[in-house]
């Protein structure tokens, strides 16, 4: 009722959303760069698959004029891509139960993610996907049984080897493995640039040399405000006076992502609208101390006053909330009401700040700060800047605040460094991650290239000599090599480029001023894949043209 705004509306949050946060939104990019990834893995066995089942399309063919019906042949196939894929399944198990701890210790940002453990239905999902995978992977060469049982038998390996077809559906696999790699590596770059760019973000204070601790007040033994205020002051002066300590304050909420207390607030001087919605800002009690301890620089006015006491209400504003709400005027000297009491004596602006980041690195740097002689807090961080390191005064701390009151529990303490740090471990753990899954799309997406080309140097070892017999420089014989390999990599490429900007949406809220079809990551990331297919499509180019046409010519 204190906001007096008669448009005002209360908007239910679901429990589940609000204690698992962006947990599920994570695990849904994951689950996708996981899918991914399997889909080049299996393209990349299904070309391997493939060029099995074309090296022995002479003995399947010899089994089918022996007697042996198509249906027993396409068994015994799909068995044996079944059998492979639950090999690689179980031992996908045991590596996931090793790796599902080294991702609970490294710190992924989901919750609860220290109790899952592989059980029955994990167990069970990699059942059903090693037996899906098996029979795609076998699909290809079940189909390829159609071909003339006569020609596969009298062709020989030779023929087979230079079908077109066979080249084409590797080709093609290629391809996909590159078009599916892209919106990855894509992903993994997008959110690296992301955290480089939040790590550049200044918080508004120096953390070196500074450490917290979190204090609550039992309300047994401080009933109200003066008697927390009596405990901080004494409090206060011992910690100062510890040696190596330069300076220490007192305020409700640590920065950069924990928001103090926000309150709606009228400026006295303009005209506001009855019906319509206050402003809101968060509204932090601090001591005068506090800004020297943070070293936070005074840019207008002047700072706290131990005589602030509450007879003359007094503020101070950030530099953000002066753009935001006073770009036209000095802020110092203006006059707000609080809390929607409008008899109350109004707040005198005294002095602008600048900025610290309360509503996390990403988020906005407006803030009010009002001396804790007006508004004493009994759930208050103590933040005490050290001339030296300043974890090992930590202890130190605990004990001077112990011994003003020997009952309180101080274990929420650190240096603000960690916290920092720990600040943006979600973000870290996440690019880290989904890097890795980069790494490997675009590995298993050149071992597909390489091994393409390598299989198709290798059938035709015979037309190559041929060709260099003829005239055929090595340069030309390196260029139809290079051409081959680099044209569906870039087909694939193109198609990845497609993918990518479709599936950026997902990332949108996990990213800091980029937007997910940033041009230059995708250009970038495109020219690594490119770059990559180039090196893994020139060492077979470089063998073909180092063929020996006489040797080649002799070996058929």
């Amino acid at each position: 009722s204190s906001f007096q705004d008669r448009s005002v509306k209360f908007v239910p949050y679901d429990l589940r959303q609000t204690m698992l946060g962006q947990a599920p939104e994570t695990m849904r990019l994951f689950l996708l760069a996981v899918g991914l990834v399997l889909l080049i893995a299996v393209a990349n066995v299904a070309s391997l698959a493939l060029v099995r089942a074309t090296a022995r399309t002479r003995e399947t063919s010899l089994r089918t004029a022996l007697g042996a019906s198509r249906g027993r042949i396409a068994r015994l196939l799909i068995t044996e891509g079944v059998i492979l894929a639950g090999v690689g399944a179980a031992a996908g198990l045991v590596l996931a139960n090793f790796l599902l701890k080294g991702v609970a210790v490294f710190g992924l940002a989901v919750p609860r993610l220290s109790q899952a453990t592989i059980d029955g239905r994990a167990f069970g999902f990699a059942a059903i996907l090693a037996l899906l995978t098996g029979v795609m992977v076998a699909l290809h060469p079940v189909i390829s049984l159609r071909r003339g049982v006569r020609s596969a038998i009298q062709g020989g390996e030779r023929d087979v080897g230079a079908k077109r077809s066979t080249h084409r559906a590797r080709g093609i696999l290629v391809a996909t493995q590159f078009a599916l790699a892209l919106p990855v590596l894509a992903a993994s770059a997008l959110l690296l640039n992301s955290f480089m760019r939040l790590g550049r973000v200044n918080p508004g204070f120096d953390p070196s040399h500074l450490l917290y601790l979190h204090v609550t007040l039992p309300r047994q033994s401080y009933p109200d405000p003066r008697a927390a205020a009596t405990y901080w002051n004494r409090a206060l002066a011992m910690v100062s006076a510890l040696p190596s300590v330069e300076a220490a304050g007192t305020n409700q909420s640590l920065p950069p992502e924990e928001p103090p207390d926000v309150n709606n607030w009228v400026l006295v001087d303009q005209e506001n609208d009855p019906r319509g919605g206050q402003s809101v800002s968060p509204w932090n009690p601090v001591t005068p101390s506090f800004f020297e301890t943070l070293q936070v620089p005074l840019l207008e006015g002047r700072m706290f006053q131990p005589t602030d006491t509450g007879a003359a209400p007094v503020l101070i504003v950030s530099r953000t909330w002066v753009k935001q709400f006073s770009p036209s005027r000095p802020a110092v000297g203006r006059q707000m009401q609080g809390g929607g009491c409008t008899d109350c004596t109004p707040y005198t602006i005294v002095g602008v700040v600048d900025d610290v980041k309360y509503l996390g690195l990403g988020g906005s740097a407006q803030a009010v700060y009002e001396p804790t002689e007006q508004y004493p807090a009994t759930d208050t961080y103590l933040l005490v800047r050290t001339a030296g390191p300043p974890g090992p005064m930590i202890e130190r701390v605990r004990t001077v605040l112990r011994s003003v009151d020997a009952g309180l529990a101080l274990d929420d303490a650190g240096t603000m460094v960690d916290r920092l740090s720990d600040t943006m471990a979600p973000e870290r753990n996440r690019t880290a991650l989904i890097g890795g899954f980069g790494v490997a799309a675009l590995l298993l997406a050149a071992v597909g290239v390489f091994g393409m080309l390598s299989y198709l140097v290798a059938t035709r070892r015979r037309e190559i000599g041929v060709r260099m017999a003829l005239g055929a420089k090595r340069a030309e014989v390196l260029t139809l090599i290079l051409r081959r390999g680099m044209g569906w990599a870039a087909a694939g490429a193109g198609l990845g480029v497609v993918a990518a900007l479709a599936t950026g949406t997902w990332l949108r809220s996990s990213l800091y001023e980029i937007s997910p079809g940033d041009p230059v990551t995708l250009f970038a990331v495109t020219g690594l894949l490119l770059m990559v297919a180039l090196i893994a499509s020139w060492l077979p180019a470089r063998r073909a043209a180092s063929v020996a046409p006489m040797d080649a010519i002799r070996e058929e």
